[in-house]
């Protein structure tokens, strides 16, 4: 991906057997979006198709690739196969979304996150969208909080988040079905992006944006202890 008119749009999905991955590509000049796949033991990527500007890649298991898609409040999980070149709509959903990102994937594949805002609530709040039960729950119905940045725990049974409350910057961790929500921990300076969650679900990682500094951060769950290793000037 070396072309200097064009940058990575989505951020890039591995294949359940990790040897592939898949990821979106714009062209700043033609202002055209593509999908790519690529192989650990290629030297480059391959073309798939054209993408829109309104989808975000979740998940990509065997020759089944799936994205979400949202145009004008309804939100489709669609499904590319590799193989046959097949695309189809599995669910849609007529969510009343007017603004929506960072759509994030169960790692079971059957439900997903999006961070949205719809006519009725100012802020911007998390739905899950459940694929087998054709369920949307808002997981976090607040009026006075914008929350975003979902991540799941690699079990499945919980979610952290981000959450802006005036000026604080708040990470919380919460129960896939919205309950059993705390705080744990605050950021009064800065900014908190990219939140994961360990593998065995005892450490969070983050970065905190604060003036001049980017703090690469780890959050001790059990302790209730962060401590930031990683200190840089830069925002990567």
């Amino acid at each position: 991906t070396d072309s200097v008119n064009s940058e990575i749009t989505s951020a890039p999905q591995w294949s359940d057997t990790s040897n592939k991955l898949i990821y979106t590509q714009t062209d700043s000049t033609l202002d055209i979006t593509t999908l790519f796949s690529g192989e650990l033991s290629a030297t480059s990527s391959s073309e798939i198709m054209p993408f829109s500007d309104n989808a975000t890649l979740v998940s990509y298991y065997g020759d089944e690739i799936r994205w979400i898609e949202v145009s004008r409040g309804q939100v489709h999980l669609i499904q590319y196969n590799l193989t046959t070149r097949n695309t189809e709509t599995i669910k849609s959903w007529d969510a009343g979304l007017i603004r929506n990102w960072e759509p994030v994937a169960s790692p079971d594949g059957t439900k997903f996150i999006i961070s949205g805002k719809t006519n009725t609530a100012l802020d911007d709040e998390l739905y899950l969208f459940d694929v087998s039960t054709d369920d949307i729950i808002n997981l976090t119905n607040r009026r006075t909080h914008n929350d975003s940045s979902p991540t799941w725990s690699h079990d499945g049974e919980r979610i952290a988040y981000k959450s802006l409350n005036g000026t604080q910057n708040l990470i919380t961790i919460m129960n896939a079905d919205g309950t059993d929500s705390q705080v744990v921990y605050k950021e009064t300076i800065g900014r908190v992006s990219q939140i994961r969650m360990s593998p065995d679900g005892a450490l969070l990682a983050f970065v905190t944006n604060r003036p001049l500094e980017y703090r690469l951060c780890i959050l001790v769950l059990a302790e209730e202890s962060t401590y930031c290793p990683i200190i840089t000037g830069k925002s990567d």
